[in-house]
Formats: structure tokens, sequence, C-alpha cells
């Protein structure tokens, strides 16, 4: 989100000139051999993986308060299922 504020893209990681930025960053860490991390806010697992695929060397994974968030709409709609039955 920094970067992509910076870049007055804010959140926008599917622009175009994002995505040349980010690469651009991650070749010449490679280069220089410095680890690169990100930090996902939304607690996405597919996006987890893919990071890692990335090779990323440190992921910030979410935030507590998301993570909460998603548990309890999850719990939410359990809930809801069982009533909807009754």
């Amino acid at each position: 989100y920094d970067l992509t504020g910076s870049m007055g893209i804010p959140g926008d990681f599917t622009n175009p000139k994002f995505l040349r930025i980010k690469q651009k960053i991650m070749t010449i860490a490679k280069q220089r051999k410095v680890p690169i991390g990100i930090h996902l806010i939304e607690p996405n697992l597919l996006e987890l993986k893919n990071r890692v695929k990335e090779n990323y060397n440190f992921i910030a994974y979410s935030l507590d308060v998301r993570i909460l968030i998603n548990a309890l709409n999850e719990a939410s709609k359990f809930v809801k299922k069982l009533n909807s039955k009754s």
C-alpha cells in the first residue's frame, strides 16, 4: 500500500505501472542478493502461496483485525445456514 500510495495509485496492485516497478525491485534485489518482503493485508491463502512462489523471503500475513473479521463472517454464515434449516 505504501508504494502504490506513493505512486498515486493507492491499493491498485494490478496497475501496469505498479507491476513494472515491483518487477524492477525484485530483479535488483535478486541481483544484489537482498531479501524481499511484502505485506498481505487480506488473509488469502492463494495469494500467500503465490507470493511464496515469487520467492519473497518474508511475508507479513494480514492484520489481526482482518483475520478476526473473516473468521466471524465465516461463523456467521454457518449459523445462518443452520438456522435456515430449522
